[in-house]
């Protein structure tokens, strides 16, 4: 076999195991604080966040039991469930009178934001308090061994 064919069977191949089968954002675990809290803080929390004055919808994002609380018959986010999950139907929708966040707000979520939010539902949608709020654990120091 000629190496240009050789390396054109192998692409693929790489591209699968280092991607995973769905995409860069399912192939490792989803952190609420590290990867889902900035996408909500910058693109949502405008209007579902603490503000009472700007709040829409009666939804809070920024609050756990707000966020997977039932209202009115629907979720914003339901563990392990996009079917279930408002908030997947509202990001992913294609009716501008639907789509969230709006688009005469400019805050569009790219496809790496949408497909955190996704793998994190799939995940089970595992909530982190603030990191201001969660206490400082002592870890051990790396052994290091010198030349």
């Amino acid at each position: 076999m000629k190496g240009s064919n050789l390396i054109q069977m192998k692409l693929p191949t790489l591209a699968a195991i280092l991607l995973g089968s769905t995409g860069i954002a399912s192939a490792k675990s989803v952190s609420f604080n590290r990867d889902v809290r900035p996408i909500l803080s910058s693109k949502c929390f405008f209007c579902h966040g603490p503000s009472e004055k700007s709040r829409k919808a009666k939804l809070r994002l920024d609050l756990e039991e707000h966020a997977f609380r039932e209202l009115d018959g629907f979720a914003a986010f339901v563990r392990n469930s996009l079917e279930d999950s408002e908030a997947w139907h509202r990001i992913t929708s294609e009716d501008p009178d639907e789509v969230m966040p709006p688009p005469e707000f400019k805050k569009e979520l790219t496809k790496a934001e949408i497909n955190t939010i996704k793998a994190w539902i799939e995940q089970g949608a595992k909530w982190e308090g603030h990191w201001a709020f969660i206490p400082v654990k002592q870890t051990k120091e790396p052994k290091t061994e010198l030349p």
